[in-house]
């Protein structure tokens, strides 16, 4: 049994609830950092009310919070996603990618806790350069990773940032490309995409959570104060193909009007592959049985 503890923000998300489980699953300790106005009500009932910690925005509360956790290790999956940004959003992707991440490498610091695992966004990497953000929401992701640099080297901190690709399966409630094919086949609704030149690469929640738990006993071994690793299925799609592909294993055509909506000015083209995979990780679910898995779940 391993009682290690580890705290999580992002919990109420996707990819943060599934992870809580399947760490509480595995019997660690869980708790979580939460907003005031997270619905936590799932979260609560997998890893117990008391262990759901609502932060409020002051510095000093975060380390309080840490303090009374005293976690083995922190994973960040807390993020503000916004494809393109207006003006009035500056402040929000700021607030939620770069400030209060800091201030969790503030209150780990002054907790004396040094293990993080951190999440990157495959959007840093646009044209598949060493650096590059596609936008605002991976200039900040990209920014925070440097400011921990800062903790790493004055703080002892060791950080492992997985770089995410695109992610889907059971229970996933974001308005997502396979989520809207989803709902345009059950409902015969036509759907307006772009010119769907566009790559897009899956990887199915399961194989994601396995990424995490393997990062998790990396820390054991892990050299230096920073490792950086890719998740990804290795076999990414145009939009077109994923439709196609979609088509094929749902037997149903469904009307999709190319070119009705614009391209957005920067899009994914080219394949990120220049980040090394993770050690002793590979996805293990094909997109096919992970589609069809999905069709059979939903009805």
């Amino acid at each position: 049994m391993d009682n290690r503890r580890i705290l999580i923000t992002g919990a109420t998300g996707f990819i943060g609830g599934n992870l809580a489980r399947a760490l509480a699953d595995r019997h660690f300790a869980v708790s979580a950092i939460i907003r005031p106005t997270s619905r936590a009500e799932r979260l609560q009932q997998d890893i117990g009310a008391a262990n759901c910690h609502v932060f409020e925005g002051e510095t000093g509360q975060l380390v309080e919070i840490l303090d009374r956790c005293r976690p083995d290790m922190v994973i960040h999956l807390a993020s503000c996603f916004i494809a393109e940004h207006q003006p009035s959003q500056v402040e929000e992707l700021i607030a939620a990618n770069l400030l209060f991440p800091t201030q969790l490498l503030e209150a780990m610091a002054a907790n004396n806790i040094t293990r993080l695992i951190n999440t990157g966004s495959i959007w840093q990497y646009y044209d598949n350069r060493g650096y590059n953000p596609l936008n605002l929401y991976a200039a900040t992701k990209q920014a925070f990773i440097d400011l921990a640099c800062y903790y790493q080297q004055a703080r002892k901190l060791q950080t492992l940032t997985l770089v995410l690709t695109d992610t889907y399966g059971p229970g996933d409630r974001r308005p997502k490309l396979v989520n809207l094919l989803i709902d345009a086949c059950r409902h015969e609704r036509p759907l307006s995409m772009g010119s769907g030149r566009q790559l897009i690469d899956l990887v199915h929640i399961t194989d994601v959570m396995a990424a995490y738990l393997t990062a998790v006993d990396r820390f054991d071994t892990l050299a230096g104060s920073s490792e950086l690793y890719g998740i990804r299925s290795g076999t990414p799609l145009t939009v077109r193909q994923l439709v196609d592909t979609f088509q094929r294993v749902c037997s149903h055509t469904l009307q999709i009007n190319w070119g009705a909506r614009a391209d957005r000015t920067r899009e994914l083209l080219q394949p990120v592959d220049s980040i090394a995979l993770l050690p002793d990780w590979h996805p293990r679910i094909a997109l096919q049985d992970g589609l069809a898995q999905l069709l059979e779940a939903q009805g």
